[in-house]
């Protein structure tokens, strides 16, 4: 979104410039040879999907425009560009800042109303002010998307391995793993069945007859598949904690992403790569710790629980800061009443 709006007002604005250097015989003055040369780092930053960094060379222009807008009021003084420019900059500034930046913009081009001596400097003061708020939203923004991408990758990866370290065992291998789900065992049984035939031959020219006895076996195999359940208690169950645990951290950090407002403040905190993992692991830990709080007598009537009910207990520990606080509670407020008997 921010890369379609990008490109349609530097579009625009470009067209809007050639039209005021054609008015202020501005053609090759230094404002429009540096306003040009900025217009060249807009279009590179957007072809490198560098949004950002475009928005900061397009407010960059718009500064310089008013050099020219200087010069046209020289030529045509009815014009009166630079002062409707102040106009627009200040009831721009007054709404979108607060704090001591409104007052600089206030200072610059006056409280109650517009200052009568309403200079260049003045208005490019003003609007750098007002531009350091916009680019500080957008960098908070490319933050934001980037750390929600990081997340769902997070996610991915975490629901990938759970699938893959599940399925393992069902072809012998990674057996110290004890998936969540019952392991199909395979019985073998055979049975020796021994029948006794006798065979008789007779030669007639010798007048003899010979008799044989034959000791066949036959055997009969039966295969037998049992579903064993997965030993909750082993350390090969708790990777499958764990992971559920970081899943329901990254879906919370998605979700809390989504609902996070944009506001034209600059961001105090800039989220990284190195904080989208740490929220996972956080999640994994989380789980983990609430894995073994289902076992102890803190969790009353809840200490014999199937592997369905820690998976979905490991991801509701991840997805929830305050499960795992109020376990922390009642563990913590429980060897405190003992203490002070």
């Amino acid at each position: 979104m921010g890369y379609v709006r990008l490109r349609a007002d530097f579009e625009t604005y470009r067209e809007e410039f050639d039209t005021l250097v054609s008015r202020a015989d501005g053609e090759g003055t230094f404002w429009h040879r540096d306003v040009v040369d900025l217009f060249e780092n807009v279009e590179e930053a957007l072809d490198k999907g560098r949004v950002e960094d475009g928005w900061r060379h397009f407010h960059a222009a718009q500064r310089l425009e008013t050099h020219g807008l200087e010069a046209l009021d020289s030529i045509e003084p009815d014009a009166d560009a630079l002062r409707t420019r102040a106009k627009v900059v200040r009831t721009e500034a007054l709404g979108a800042l607060g704090g001591k930046q409104k007052e600089s913009v206030e200072e610059l081009l006056g409280a109650e109303q517009l200052d009568d001596d309403v200079t260049g400097e003045t208005v490019r003061a003003a609007s750098e002010i007002l531009h350091e708020q916009y680019e500080g939203v957008h960098l908070k923004r490319y933050y934001l998307q980037n750390q929600f991408s990081q997340l769902f990758w997070l996610g991915t990866i975490a629901a990938v391995l759970f699938l893959v370290l599940s399925i393992l065992p069902y072809f012998g291998v990674a057996l110290f793993l004890q998936p969540p789900f019952t392991i199909p065992a395979e019985n073998v049984a055979t049975d020796v069945m021994t029948e006794i035939t006798t065979i008789t031959v007779t030669d007639p020219a010798a007048g003899t007859t010979t008799t044989t006895e034959l000791d066949p076996t036959t055997e009969t195999t039966t295969r037998t598949v049992t579903q064993t359940p997965p030993v909750v208690t082993s350390a090969g169950f708790v990777v499958f904690v764990a992971l559920s645990g970081m899943i329901g951290a990254s879906l919370f950090g998605m979700r809390s992403l989504q609902k996070k407002r944009v506001s034209t403040k600059v961001a105090q905190r800039i989220t990284g790569l190195t904080v989208t993992w740490a929220r996972g692991l956080i999640g994994a830990i989380s789980a983990v710790l609430f894995y073994f709080f289902l076992q102890t007598s803190f969790a009353g009537g809840f200490s014999e629980v199937t592997a369905p009910v820690f998976i979905v207990v490991g991801f509701a520990a991840g997805y929830s800061e305050r499960m795992v606080s109020r376990a922390v509670e009642t563990v913590s407020g429980a060897t405190t009443e003992t203490d002070d008997e």
